[in-house]
């Protein structure tokens, strides 16, 4: 029994750094004040990266685009990234606006805590637009979504009741209801063309162990929920969509630490760690870790490529390097 406990607290370790872009309900601003910032961004697998205005994932099939809508993000259009302060949604936003292709704009729900985290590594180069809205408040969210060609979600909270819950802040209402939220203002905008979910293995696997332990109290009931929505909504809306499904996110994605204590970077999970390669596969079926990096490359890649379109797929680590933009294609392409 012990064993089982053990397994479900590192579960849900990768529910932790996912979580911290929660949102508390209460009276919100639609609109307060937009900052264009200037930073560096963290190191999010810079060598799969193409130079900054470079079209990802040019050499993609076309042939596995979803039959809803397009979806294809083209240069210049709008990307928000809703939790843009959080554990991996600020990576995220970063990586985005690195490759200098997109007009990013992040939506969080505290303006001066998401530009103390976004300016966290000083520096210049990367403009980032932000918006305050609560999504727990459709009406809040508004504004911020108006002409978005794609909006990334990466919110969530935690799988066991903590401090996080406080303000109605359960999984229910951030991984289901929240989600119907953002569909609804996303797609109210009238430009919408993708939306993009960050969700989490095991979510088809609610019944097994080790994930019928980290759904005790409904996180993956709920993460569940809100993809159904997602698909309800691309099929109705006529856009279209992506699912993310990570591992166990390993370390904390702004700085991670070794059992001995040693800081490590978003980069390099583990000193001399092999397993830098990204698998992708299509469905639930996969188990394993996860680098805050290489979860923030493949939303980056993923807004970016048309082989992730209608795609529910996990993402984990394996042996290997970072991946090279040929190799992302290929990935892509793949599933």
């Amino acid at each position: 029994m012990a064993w089982a406990v053990s397994a479900a607290v590192l579960l849900a370790s990768s529910f932790l750094t996912h979580s911290e872009a929660f949102f508390s309900p209460g009276s919100t601003v639609r609109v307060v004040g937009r900052e264009a910032l200037s930073h560096t961004p963290a190191k999010c697998s810079s060598a799969g990266r193409t130079r900054a205005g470079a079209k990802l994932g040019a050499t993609a099939s076309r042939s596995s685009m979803s039959a809803a809508a397009g979806g294809e993000i083209l240069e210049g259009d709008t990307v928000v990234v809703v939790g843009a302060s959080g554990g991996i949604g600020r990576l995220v936003t970063q990586s985005l606006a690195s490759t200098g292709k997109y007009k990013v704009k992040g939506l969080v729900r505290n303006l001066e805590k998401a530009k103390e985290a976004l300016l966290s590594s000083a520096g210049g180069g990367l403009e980032i637009e932000l918006e305050q809205g609560d999504i727990l408040d459709e009406s809040s969210l508004v504004a911020a979504m108006k002409g978005a060609a794609c909006v990334v979600a990466c919110t969530g909270t935690t799988a066991f009741p903590s401090k996080r819950w406080k303000g109605g802040n359960t999984p229910d209402a951030v991984d289901n209801l929240a989600v119907g939220n953002m569909l609804r203002a996303a797609a109210g905008g009238g430009s919408l063309k993708r939306f993009v979910l960050l969700s989490s293995v095991g979510v088809t696997r609610a019944d097994k162990f080790p994930f019928v332990i980290l759904n005790a109290f409904g996180v993956l009931d709920a993460k569940a929920k809100g993809e159904a929505a997602v698909r309800k909504a691309a099929k109705e809306g006529g856009f279209g969509y992506s699912i993310v499904r990570p591992g166990q996110i390993k370390g904390d994605p702004f700085l991670a630490y070794s059992n001995s204590g040693a800081a490590l970077s978003p980069d390099a999970p583990e000193k001399g760690s092999a397993k830098r390669m990204v698998s992708l596969r299509q469905g639930d079926s996969e188990a394993g870790d996860v680098n805050p990096s290489s979860v923030a490359e493949v939303f980056t890649q993923t807004v970016g490529q048309t082989g992730a379109i209608g795609k529910s797929f996990t993402v984990i680590n394996s042996l290997g390097n970072v991946p090279s933009q040929g190799t992302w294609d290929e990935l892509f392409a793949k599933l």
